[in-house]
């Protein structure tokens, strides 16, 4: 087996790991990501390897939907290889379905896509606003033109989850589609698959060319039962109507896999949803306890801390969360809510600051600036003589105001350095 890199750019990673054989290859695009950088494992990389299938394994730094200028760079350098296989692949889910579907025609190959989207421009597909990141996406690598038709497309997804039975209906418009339907399997199609034990099998099948793709969805059904994810859809729906059997739901499905993360999250949101809050941190701590990797995980547990008013414990896991992944601005914004909640308006000003730098398209982060900023002039006014409300306030917050001014210091100069 060999390991290369094909490809690096400041966005863009590309690694081939194979020499098993000419007979097939797999290019993988990676999925959404909360860790921006490019020295992680590709979408799939340890089946490929497993089962001894030559892959490429693209890796982007953002959640932007693979639209970098240097995408037709990455293309043509996977193209002189993918000229020596036989037969060649495209692989991903939900972004990076969307990535293999997309430049699986340019590649003439045949594109395996979970939960993909057709596009994520708001011009094109105005109701699909699950991703923030899309908002200033120029969508280089569309130019709102239809896909290029592809050798096969086959597609594994949820028909009764109205957005992605939306893109699919769009996709086929532009190129064939073999649907392999998942019912309630939701976003998260490639999970159900794993957990009843037939994702890897569905993807050598396609390889080997004895997929059935009726066949297959109707044992994916037989199986929902074994799945975490189906009970996990379940409560979801049932939710607004029926309260209390969405809870019991969402139970089953973190009795199903206790070990997995995914479901003791899920439980946590429920809880934290219906004000719940001891219950939502006891099952948010045993995800992030499950998944340490997850820092989406660590950021429910902060949330939940703050709705519980314990300041400090919120604050102590946002520290770990900003000084991993500077760049964030969300972090920066629950650190101003955690001070701003204990009325350390002059603290919670600078990092509110900062969070409208990282990400100044984002209304939530100027609207709570603009009102942080109005709330501590109205605090300064409300004192008949301001320099008097300064001493007051000088010992416990202009002392914090330089500490977190310091913090952010520090973290700056650990995002310059990365």
């Amino acid at each position: 087996m060999t390991v290369e890199d094909v490809y690096r750019s400041e966005n863009i990673l590309v690694k081939k790991i194979g020499a098993f054989s000419k007979d097939n290859l797999v290019i993988s695009f990676d999925s959404y990501t909360d860790r921006p950088h490019l020295d992680r494992p590709g979408f799939g990389e340890h089946f490929f390897q497993k089962n001894s299938i030559d892959c490429i394994h693209v890796l982007s730094r953002t959640n932007t939907w693979y639209q970098y200028p240097e995408m037709g760079n990455v293309i043509d350098e996977i193209r002189k290889i993918s000229q020596n296989y036989d037969r060649i692949f495209t692989y991903g889910a939900s972004m990076g379905g969307y990535a293999a579907i997309r430049f699986g025609g340019k590649l003439d190959a045949t594109a395996i896509a979970i939960a993909p989207q057709y596009s994520v421009d708001p011009k094109i597909m105005p109701e699909e606003r699950r991703w923030l990141e899309t908002v200033n996406l120029t969508y280089s690598q569309e130019r709102r033109r239809p896909i290029e038709p592809l050798k096969c497309t086959i597609i594994f997804y949820d028909p009764f989850d109205a957005l992605d039975r939306r893109h699919v209906k769009r996709i086929s418009q532009d190129t064939s589609v073999t649907e392999a339907a998942i019912p309630y399997a939701g976003h998260m199609a490639g999970v159900y698959l794993a957990e009843v034990g037939m994702l890897g099998k569905g993807i050598l099948e396609i390889i080997n060319g004895n997929f059935d793709a009726l066949s297959f969805s109707h044992h994916a059904r037989k199986r929902r039962r074994e799945s975490a994810k189906y009970y996990e859809v379940l409560s979801a729906l049932a939710r607004c109507r029926h309260p209390e059997w969405a809870l019991s739901l969402a139970r089953k499905a973190a009795e199903i896999c206790p070990s997995d993360a995914g479901p003791a999250h899920n439980l946590a949101q429920y809880h934290k949803e219906r004000s719940e809050y001891a219950e939502a941190e006891f099952w948010e701590q045993k995800a992030t306890e499950l998944d340490p990797s997850n820092l989406l995980y660590q950021k429910c547990l902060a949330i939940i801390l703050l709705e519980k008013k314990e300041t400090i414990k919120c604050r102590t896991i946002l520290e770990n969360l900003m000084q991993t992944v500077p760049e964030e601005a969300d972090y920066f914004h629950l650190m101003a809510l955690s001070f701003r909640a204990e009325g350390r308006l002059s603290e919670a000003l600078p990092l509110e600051e900062e969070a409208v730098a990282r990400n100044p398209t984002r209304s939530l982060y100027q609207k709570d600036l603009a009102s942080l900023r109005k709330e501590l002039n109205n605090k300064i006014k409300n004192h008949r003589d301001g320099s008097e409300f300064i001493k007051k306030s000088s010992k416990p917050e202009n002392n914090n105001f330089k500490h977190a001014n310091f913090f952010i210091k520090i973290l700056m100069n650990t995002f310059n350095k990365t």
